[in-house]
């Protein structure tokens, strides 16, 4: 086998789809993962003489890198090597809709799963994972007369379904906390629902027991840690099962799905706080996006990074490209629409 006149033609049958094992085009970045090992593999072979040796074409050019934040940023150069035939990956695009259109979706959400909604309520309003939000836990919002409130938010710490490190082999508890708001009215609401309906739910397990002894055998099991029941079996269900709920509801946005809900949350945040800073300056006209990018990424990495964790660069351009958007429907300049479309 050679680079080009093998290699390249496979690449060319993964594009079009006649040399994947599906019979569809696949993703760029995908079919480049899957070339790249090609290659990594013939030229281990050549190295170990399996075969002869394998050379692979390669581009080498420079690349701007900009680390650190704030004050403490600087650039430097890097040297990087690409393989000659590298597919261009397109930039991420946010697939989030508008606030009319998730607020459609959450009011038919919380007419067939009103658990569920609940759950999806506090992924758009604090921005957690979909583990974050099934992993909650009975304790995890504190008592009412504990509760600390900021600005209209009641602070909580989250220990369970974190991405990383556990305190120990099989806890699920992180060694990373993290702390995050929850607005008040849901915090009352979630208090209501672990107080009562929570309760509800685990006496109508008990007594949907076949028979007597199931009853009473359900009845001395211990109650469920984690806070969120099922509305059909009233027992704690898989991060699948939520997904299925949120994906299915009618009326459910194309491509809306948890991890959106925590885009859309970041967004949203950004964008309040961008208003809020343009009414401050009596100013009615919409930052352009290089603007945000500029003069922005560093506050939303100050804002976002303690609520949502770890936050790439290539994230935070994201979210800051959703705010555009956002902030250009909201103000409507056809200008801005125009830049918009062109970025």
């Amino acid at each position: 086998m050679g680079y080009r006149e093998d290699l390249i033609d496979w690449q060319k049958g993964l594009v079009r789809g006649t040399a994947s094992e599906s019979l569809k085009p696949l993703a760029d970045a995908t079919i480049n993962g899957l070339v790249s090992e090609a290659c990594l593999f013939l030229t281990w072979a050549g190295e170990k003489q399996f075969r002869a040796e394998f050379d692979v074409p390669t581009n080498v050019r420079s690349v701007n890198i900009s680390r650190g934040d704030g004050a403490k940023s600087h650039k430097h150069t890097k040297i990087v090597q690409t393989r000659v035939g590298t597919l261009v990956v397109r930039p991420s695009k946010l697939n989030v809709p508008s606030p009319t259109a998730v607020g459609r979706w959450l009011r038919a959400m919380r007419h067939r799963y009103p658990v569920k909604s609940m759950m999806a309520e506090l992924i758009l309003e604090t921005g957690i994972r979909i583990s974050e939000c099934n992993q909650w836990r009975v304790d995890t919002l504190p008592l009412r007369s504990k509760w600390k409130v900021r600005s209209g938010k009641v602070q909580v710490t989250i220990r369970y379904g974190i991405k990383g490190a556990k305190r120990f082999p099989g806890s699920e508890e992180s060694v990373n906390p993290r702390e995050i708001l929850v607005p008040v009215e849901l915090a009352d609401r979630m208090d209501r629902y672990r107080d009562v309906a929570r309760l509800n739910q685990l006496r109508r397990w008990v007594r949907a027991g076949d028979d007597k002894q199931e009853q009473v055998r359900r009845a001395r099991t211990p109650k469920p840690v984690r806070m969120w029941l099922s509305e059909a079996s009233n027992q704690p269900f898989d991060n699948v099962q939520f997904y299925r709920a949120w994906t299915q509801t009618p009326g459910c946005p194309k491509g809306w799905h948890p991890h959106s809900g925590r885009a859309y949350f970041a967004i949203e945040m950004v964008v309040e706080w961008v208003r809020n800073d343009l009414a401050a300056r009596g100013c009615n006209a919409v930052p352009e996006l290089t603007w945000l990018q500029g003069a922005m990424r560093d506050q939303v990495r100050l804002m976002l990074t303690p609520l949502l964790g770890h936050l790439s660069d290539e994230t935070t351009m994201l979210y800051l490209r959703g705010v555009h958007l956002r902030l250009v429907e909201e103000f409507g300049h056809p200008a801005l629409r125009w830049q918009a479309f062109c970025d």
